[in-house]
């Protein structure tokens, strides 16, 4: 089982999270209690998830929780546009809610 590895470095005023592994269940719950906490003191976050093998809906509520509990700060996701969750984020129409990053 390929669990989710996240690594945070400061650019900036920007939190950058670079995310790898799958984005489901535990480690989708983890990520949403963890990320709020380290965005703090941050202007903007940018969440790479190029090497995001699979994510579930807890894993994408996660993206979603994450965006509400840090209020106005710009939160760019980094993925490929054939990737599964470039999809889901146009398809459930929250693209106004990140800036999406190819």
């Amino acid at each position: 089982m390929e669990h989710l590895t996240a690594r945070f470095e400061n650019q900036n005023s920007t939190l950058q999270v670079i995310l790898s592994g799958k984005l489901t269940l535990m480690d989708a719950l983890t990520l949403k209690d963890e990320l709020p906490k380290k965005a703090e003191g941050y202007e903007a976050v940018s969440i790479d998830m190029m090497n995001v093998t699979e994510i579930d809906l807890t894993g994408f509520n996660a993206l979603l929780m994450t965006k509400r509990q840090i209020g106005n700060k710009e939160v760019k996701i980094k993925v490929d546009s054939k990737h599964g969750i470039h999809d889901l984020i146009h398809l459930t129409k929250f693209d106004n809610l990140f800036t999406i990053q190819n």
